[in-house]
């Protein structure tokens, strides 16, 4: 597949996961009370554990493990993706499901990022997560209007957070 057509494929992923992961956090659904911060991959350390909420049948959301294996840093240009195996009898089966895109990570109380990748011939059930720092700052990237025209940009209704 050519470059410039993978490069928006990934950009689309990424945008994707970022609408879903923002619908569920301004419908309040998928924010652990007390929650506020959002993880610096860097703090980030190779066996941490916490959860992730996806649906896997109906319309209820339902919780399933996850343990750090590591962050991969500039996985796409200005991008790091965290590395995690998720646990949960039906990711023992089916290691990676589709529409699971979206699916917000904690860690610690702290959100981690969204469910974004999978590798469906893998033996293991390994998911990567691109940082919700990342995401966060893609809604202040400036944007060409002749790149879309016709689409009017939604005001920006969160603050990125420097860290």
């Amino acid at each position: 597949m050519p470059l410039r057509i993978r490069s928006k494929l990934a950009v689309l992923a990424l945008s994707l996961s970022l609408c879903s992961l923002g619908v569920a956090l301004a419908r309040g659904q998928v924010v652990p009370e007390g929650t506020s911060d959002v993880w610096n991959v860097d703090d980030l350390r190779r066996g941490m554990r916490g959860y992730g909420l996806t649906v896997f049948q109906g319309t209820t959301p339902e919780r399933f493990d996850v343990e750090v294996i590591d962050v991969l840093h500039d996985f796409r240009p200005d991008m790091d993706l965290v590395l995690v195996r998720t646990l949960h009898p039906i990711l023992e089966e089916a290691p990676t499901v589709g529409g699971m895109s979206g699916s917000p990570i904690f860690v610690e109380g702290r959100l981690v990022g969204a469910y974004a990748y999978g590798w469906p011939f893998g033996r293991q059930p390994v998911a990567g997560v691109p940082p919700a720092s990342d995401m966060l700052r893609e809604i202040h990237r400036p944007t060409r209007p002749a790149s879309s025209p016709g689409v009017v940009p939604l005001p920006a209704t969160t603050t990125s957070r420097e860290g």
